[in-house]
């Protein structure tokens, strides 16, 4: 049977591997001490702020699951980054779907 796949953000990320390596000792494989090292450095948001955030966003009518977990990690605050994250996306996003979601993002910053 194939797992369910789901999304994670990076502080979910850096809690799951601190656990690990607290569990294990040091004995965290290359990959996944080079893991925890970039979650340590780059995520932001504690993890109840983090949901909250990601539960708002998916409220959005254009913002899809995978791109508000990314969201969460990278913060955007520039018109600019939110247009980039919807890039490959099918549609555009209006300027006013981008200030309601750059409203949303001020509020967890």
């Amino acid at each position: 049977m194939a797992e369910e796949s789901q999304y994670v953000t990076l502080v979910e990320v850096k809690k799951m591997l601190e656990r690990e390596q607290e569990e294990r000792g040091e004995d965290l494989t290359f990959e996944q001490d080079l893991a925890l090292t970039h979650s340590q450095k780059y995520a932001k948001l504690d993890t109840k702020l983090a949901e909250n955030m990601i539960h708002e966003l998916v409220q959005l009518e254009k913002v899809p699951d995978y791109i508000a977990f990314k969201m969460a990690d990278i913060l955007p605050s520039h018109p600019d980054d939110v247009r980039a994250l919807f890039a490959k996306e099918r549609f555009t996003l209006d300027d006013s779907d981008i200030k309601e979601i750059l409203s949303v993002m001020k509020k967890y910053l």
